[in-house]
């Protein structure tokens, strides 16, 4: 409205101004000595050349007083072809610079919010990768079971076929032994005795397993000095231990070790670890039991020097079937579900089991369980 009024009133200056000039001009051709014909021909020129100057600036003015507004539409294009940063100078009427004003506000509204999106695309853009490559780690873990859970099919046909073979030739050799060699006959039994019990506990680790996976693990809780169970694990595979010529040693810090748990079940995880560690030491190697109380923990690292677990192997050793072996020509006898038990009555006393990285050779296990709130004297006896 004030733009066609600006219009307006330029138009009515510059027609004001041409009529005062061609009312001059009437009448001095009026006053002049021409003949009339000369003075109505000169009359007649001059108001065509003042129309027509008056055009001229008219025109001018209003393609001046426009520009603004042309340069509004231009910046509207960019704006349509998602050029945001566009700011315009205020300037011209009173419209205009308001008109203007507001487009720079809405343009720099319209940038703000483009920034935004786009930072938030990029952040979800990011977790999409991130949970793809999460998916992917999954996925890689779960095809590394898959496999684990193949070879562990494989490795107990044949860890049960053994001695389902032996102790089936003996007792058939049994059936058609005709000699009175006492001796002989007694070696037979031996025979299917020793692979019996091995089968056994085959059968007992299964379901040993059976019971961790559904939780129905029952404990006969008591308060114990964890030296004792250490000592006591020790002493039971002294024989492997010296059969494969290794030497096992144990470091103790002093400080109480008392903790509530079932004796048998944690000698279970110790005989496991350190059996393990006898298995895979070298001939001459040494095995390393250490105890120390760490955050109202008892902690006993077992240690040895042999071939250590694979970087890649380690995120599934404590699954089942997540037995390690360093080659197929050197493939330790067992499972695969020790580690996986032990972990699961490590948990089971609010424990924990856990592998730890070492910078040389050789793998390390980590076994903790609680302190236990001792409130007798005697509770803290070792006995030795």
């Amino acid at each position: 409205m004030r733009l066609r009024t600006g219009i307006v009133l330029t138009a009515s200056a510059i027609t004001f101004h041409v009529a005062a000039a061609m009312a001059a001009l009437g009448v001095a051709v009026s006053s002049s000595e021409l003949p009339a014909g000369g003075r109505v021909a000169v009359l007649l020129a001059t108001c065509i050349c003042a129309v027509a100057v008056a055009t001229i600036a008219m025109n001018q003015i209003v393609y001046q007083m426009l520009a603004p507004l042309r340069t509004l539409r231009q910046a509207l294009r960019q704006v349509g072809a998602d050029k945001l940063d566009v700011q315009l100078p205020e300037r011209g009427f009173l419209d205009l610079r308001i008109l203007t004003r507001r487009f720079n506000i809405m343009a720099e509204r319209l940038e703000q919010s483009r920034i935004v999106d786009a930072a938030h695309t990029h952040e979800l853009e990011r977790d999409v990768a991130e949970r793809n490559a999460q998916l992917e780690r999954a996925n890689e873990q779960l095809r590394t079971l898959d496999q684990a859970k193949d070879a562990f099919l494989s490795n107990i046909s044949h860890e049960m076929r053994t001695p389902l073979t032996s102790i089936l030739a003996a007792s058939e050799i049994l059936t058609h032994f005709t000699e009175d060699d006492p001796l002989a006959r007694l070696e037979f039994l031996q025979i299917i005795d020793r692979e019996g019990q091995r089968l056994l506990a085959i059968i007992e680790s299964l379901l040993e397993f059976s019971k961790m996976q559904a939780k129905a693990i029952e404990l006969e809780v008591a308060e114990h000095d964890l030296r004792d169970m250490v000592e006591s694990a020790v002493e039971s595979l002294g024989k492997a231990a010296t059969e494969k010529n290794v030497e096992v040693a144990i470091s103790i810090q002093e400080g109480f070790y008392v903790v509530e748990c079932d004796r048998a079940r944690v000698e279970q995880v110790l005989v496991n670890l350190i059996d393990n560690a006898i298995k895979f030491s070298f001939p001459g190697g040494r095995v390393d039991v250490e105890m120390s109380v760490e955050a109202k923990q008892a902690t006993v690292r077992v240690m040895d020097e042999g071939p250590g677990v694979p970087r890649e192997k380690q995120p599934t050793m404590f699954a089942a079937f997540g037995q390690s072996s360093v080659d197929l020509t050197d493939k330790p006898q067992g499972v695969g579900l020790g580690l996986a038990i032990s972990a699961g009555i490590a948990n089971a006393h609010r424990g924990s089991l856990e592998f730890e990285e070492r910078d040389w050779r050789g793998a390390c296990f980590v076994f903790r369980l609680p302190l236990a709130a001792v409130t007798s004297p005697q509770s803290l006896t070792h006995a030795r």
